[in-house]
């Protein structure tokens, strides 16, 4: 099959400043991916050579199978079949929403009908002859992602497309835009420095950092077996506990655990929050907490000094000052790393 996007040797620099760094990837039909880092770490810049708006240095970029930048080779932004959905939506002010579709429409007796069909898609049938400045926020987007859909391109881009959206309206405006991808089978590249956006949209997750890519995989596994610790903490909350393998567990001082990768000597293991539980008594003391409306965050100092977090529910409300035992109920092996 013919990906949607292939990026082979990527890099790019400003100045002697790199940005993307030999950056290699494909993306099939109908996938979303997201890019997900910090800022500064080249996302941005990423999602700019895709579309055309920068030039790489090296390497090359394929969309839709077809060569749009590499030695010798230059295909302007408007022949690409790229769609791109930036964070203030970027319509025209002057023209109303079906003239903002239709931009992107080639002229002919179906253009009407195809504006139609994009309004329908993102449920926003009668708001046609209204102007950009008559819409909220998110009918904006929404208006945006209909437009960048128009020319029925291979794969649509979003630069931090729902960063300006409050977080109840950001969850059903990308809800609405991944089922309109998926409707269309176009590909999607999602460049965010939210990762439980990151989570929740890609169909893979690929992590960034200092131009390149730290780990590229489905959701779960980028966030339960982290590549790196700077992955780790990128993608959730996450803390470190030592310990010794043998080759079969590491023993803790939170009890023996399953771990991946298998490991002999001394190691650190990731615990998130949602791993840790503890019970009234014990050894380790609850050093704070942090209210968040439907849990606590627990903060517990175990007997060696470490600290690991614990979400409960709300109903569990124990004293910063309590003696508590502290265990790791995962449902899978913790990820192992190397110690500091």
């Amino acid at each position: 099959m013919t990906a949607a996007v292939r990026l082979a040797g990527v890099s790019k620099s400003f100045g002697k400043v790199p940005a993307v760094a030999d950056v290699s990837l494909e993306v099939a039909p109908g996938e979303l991916v997201a890019l997900v880092g910090p800022s500064g770490c080249g996302k941005s810049t990423l999602l700019l050579l895709l579309a055309g708006l920068l030039e790489p240095d090296a390497g090359t970029i394929e969309v839709g199978g077809r060569l749009v930048a590499g030695p010798r080779t230059w295909v302007p932004p408007e022949e690409r079949r790229v769609g791109v959905v930036f964070q203030d939506a970027a319509l025209f002010p002057h023209l109303r929403v079906a003239d903002n579709v239709a931009f992107g429409v080639p002229r002919g007796r179906e253009r009407a009908a195809r504006v139609a069909e994009l309004l329908e898609l993102v449920d926003l049938p009668d708001l046609g002859r209204r102007y950009p400045h008559e819409l909220s926020g998110g009918q904006q987007q929404r208006v945006a992602l209909a437009r960048a859909l128009a020319p029925s391109p291979s794969v649509v881009l979003f630069d931090e497309a729902f960063g300006n959206l409050d977080s109840g309206l950001r969850t059903s405006i990308r809800e609405a835009t991944v089922a309109a991808l998926h409707e269309t089978g176009a590909a999607g590249v999602f460049v965010t420095h939210d990762q439980v956006e990151a989570l929740a949209v890609g169909d893979r997750v690929a992590v960034m950092r200092r131009g390149r890519f730290e780990h590229v995989a489905e959701p779960a596994t980028a966030f339960h077996e982290p590549a790196s610790r700077f992955s780790a903490t990128l993608l959730g909350e996450a803390d470190f506990v030592p310990g010794t393998g043998d080759g079969a567990a590491v023993d803790t001082e939170l009890g023996r655990l399953a771990a991946t990768p298998a490991s002999t000597g001394a190691v650190e293991v990731m615990l998130r929050p949602h791993e840790v539980t503890f019970t009234p008594g014990g050894s380790a003391v609850v050093d704070r907490r942090e209210f968040r409306g439907a849990s606590y965050v627990y903060t517990l100092r175990l007997p060696s000094g470490a600290l690991v977090r614990s979400i409960q529910p709300h109903t569990v409300d124990v004293p910063v000052g309590a003696l508590v035992t502290a265990a790791v109920e995962a449902g899978h092996p913790v990820r192992a790393f190397p110690p500091r």
